[in-house]
């Protein structure tokens, strides 16, 4: 195996969804992971904040599915909690 593990859930209507980072093992050339949310509307606008460090983002939904989110784990048996929910 990975040494990444990802748990996405979102909500049906797309307004908003959450997903769980995990890096299980220690690879000192896999200490990135890009995550590309499933659970999105590529035509509205969503504010994403990273749990880890509290910090938030308005990013459109296309840029959200085509760009993605960098998440960076340095050590094993860390992770990383992504909130979004659409910007009203």
């Amino acid at each position: 195996g990975s040494a990444w593990c990802v748990l996405e859930y979102a909500r049906q209507d797309r307004t908003c969804g959450y997903a769980g980072i995990f890096k299980l093992k220690n690879d000192v050339t896999d200490n990135e992971y890009l995550f590309k949310p499933r659970g999105i509307d590529i035509s509205q606008s969503y504010r994403v904040t990273l749990d880890n460090d509290g910090q938030s983002l308005i990013i459109s939904g296309w840029e959200l599915s085509q760009t993605g989110i960098t998440i960076h784990l340095d050590e094993a048996k860390t992770s990383e909690l992504i909130l979004y929910e659409v910007k009203k």
